[in-house]
């Protein structure tokens, strides 16, 4: 995500302090607060190893479908007040810009006036076979869902639960839900944390997302009509302080 990733830079800029809303950063936290409490933000990098399924990547990209290959996270936030700017990379939820309707110690309620994710390419290959430059167009195009909806977390002891409604804000890419549990453990300096995640995409947010149109469809790539889709992660990973700060 592109995109996504130069946005990071901007909420590198804004942050000097500490706080969170993406339930992926407050579990490696302690997972013990809304995390509201304070004005600031951080910035988060992070490196791992992905196994990727993909038939697009057997051509471009930086690693090829079905192998082991080196991955990169980027993920910030930046709160003041009740309004927060976001970039949550180990999720899909992608960049939000929002506002906090209610917190307390035990409920978070936002409203997100703007969300954007998907896939915004950099590449720009070409070729002088009409038919392979139409592939290349199908790989390298770009989908961003821009949408906008409420988040709701629910602070359970070590346990937090989240669930975010988003509609596409022109009316014509559909909907878009999540459902996410998460839990942490706390060992010494050490916390362990694991998270299970739902993605809901409704049949105009897949179609927008995924789907191959007839103009676009190639031999190669047929027309496809996108279902409603539900897709099924996780995480399980340990966080280490150095400092205050790191």
């Amino acid at each position: 995500m592109n995109l996504l990733r130069y946005c990071a830079l901007l909420l590198w800029l804004l942050s000097p302090l500490l706080s969170a809303e993406d339930i992926a950063r407050d579990l490696r936290g302690n997972g013990g607060g809304t995390g509201h409490e304070t004005d600031g933000g951080y910035f988060e990098l992070g490196l791992g190893a992905a196994y990727y399924v993909d038939p697009f990547l057997q051509e471009y990209g930086d690693c090829d479908s079905h192998k082991v290959c080196p991955s990169l996270s980027i993920s910030g936030a930046y709160h003041y007040r009740s309004g927060f700017i976001e970039l949550a990379d180990a999720t899909y939820d992608g960049l939000n810009i929002g506002y906090t309707l209610w917190d307390d110690s035990r409920w978070a309620v936002d409203l997100i006036a703007l969300n954007i994710f998907g896939e915004l390419s950099s590449e720009d290959n070409h070729s002088d076979d009409p038919e392979r430059q139409k592939e290349i167009d199908l790989m390298q195009r770009s989908r961003l869902f821009i949408g906008s909806g409420t988040r709701v977390t629910g602070y359970f002891g070590n346990t937090i639960v989240q669930y975010r409604l988003m509609g596409d804000v022109s009316g014509e890419d559909g909907i878009v839900s999540s459902l996410r549990v998460g839990q942490s453990w706390q060992y010494r300096n050490w916390n362990f944390h694991s998270m299970v995640s739902g993605d809901w995409l409704s049949r105009k947010a897949s179609n927008f997302l995924i789907g191959i149109s007839p103009d676009e469809a190639t031999e190669r790539f047929p027309a496809y009509e996108a279902k409603s889709s539900l897709y099924i992660s996780g995480e399980v990973g340990v966080a280490y302080p150095l400092s205050d700060h790191w």
